[in-house]
């Protein structure tokens, strides 16, 4: 087992991470090669697979579902199970996790909301990486500090403890929630933050292939409510404009002064 020292957490974490630094020439060579396919599209990407893969990449670049189906029909009984069990909990987690379309109204009776926009297209990149992860029986100061891809709880009361969690990619709760049943068939999603970024990033999720689209809608009478307010503070910012704009639609004519 490897031992985490604690008597100095920030050092400690610092020297985990830049243990785990990406060379130079390899940043320089993925560097290259995000630059060709920002320039060359597609054809890169099938220039990439096929000098790294040994894979020739046809038209379209999606497999189709044939191909698919035959290959999950070649898989053992036990497999194909495993592997379907796997895609219903996937889309069960995270068609939960999708942002919805929504609306409410307010005191003055404005009407706000959001609408969920699919995005035209998304790029991933999903690392394969090596499982070898500190310790997550250290303390939670220590986890936030070091900000874990996976954090496993195998403690006796593992709730306790995740209400203190601030910084991990995903967090494995109680002594059976093994990261590989995670990984393999419990839905969650496997695409983390590594590298101590779940300081700032979470795991991939459905919300990255949508975009919010903030709605607002005003009656005669909200309008009016609300008018005041924003030509108040549109003035005291210099935006005479827009402090009319309310104002002729709030059905109001205030003090224009200091236009």
């Amino acid at each position: 087992m490897r031992r985490i020292p604690l008597d100095d957490i920030d050092r400690t974490a610092a020297a985990l991470h830049a243990s785990a630094e990406v060379p130079d020439d390899l940043r320089r060579t993925v560097g290259d090669v995000v630059a060709e396919v920002r320039r060359s599209g597609d054809a890169a990407l099938r220039q990439y697979k096929r000098r790294f893969d040994g894979v020739d990449i046809g038209e379209p670049m999606a497999v189709p579902r044939a191909p698919l189906t035959a290959a999950l029909e070649r898989d053992t009984p036990e497999v194909a199970d495993a592997l379907r069990l796997a895609a219903a909990n996937i889309r069960a987690y995270h068609e939960r996790e999708l942002p919805r379309a929504r609306r409410e109204t307010l005191a003055q009776g404005q009407v706000v909301g959001q609408e969920i926009v699919p995005l035209a297209a998304a790029g991933l990149y999903v690392p394969g990486g090596l499982a070898d992860c500190p310790s997550a029986e250290a303390a939670m100061e220590f986890v936030n500090a070091f900000a874990p891809e996976h954090l496993e709880l195998h403690v006796d009361e593992p709730g306790a403890l995740l209400a203190k969690v601030r910084n991990a990619g995903a967090v494995f709760v109680g002594r059976h929630a093994a990261t590989a049943v995670a990984d393999y068939a419990a839905g969650t999603n496997h695409v983390l933050p590594t590298g101590g970024a779940a300081r700032y990033a979470q795991g991939l999720s459905a919300s990255v292939f949508v975009k919010r689209v903030a709605v607002m809608s005003l009656d005669a009478t909200a309008a009016a409510r609300l008018a005041p307010a924003a030509a108040a503070i549109a003035r005291e910012e210099g935006y005479g404009t827009h402090a009319l704009s309310a104002e002729l639609r709030g059905g109001t004519d205030g003090d224009h002064s200091r236009e």
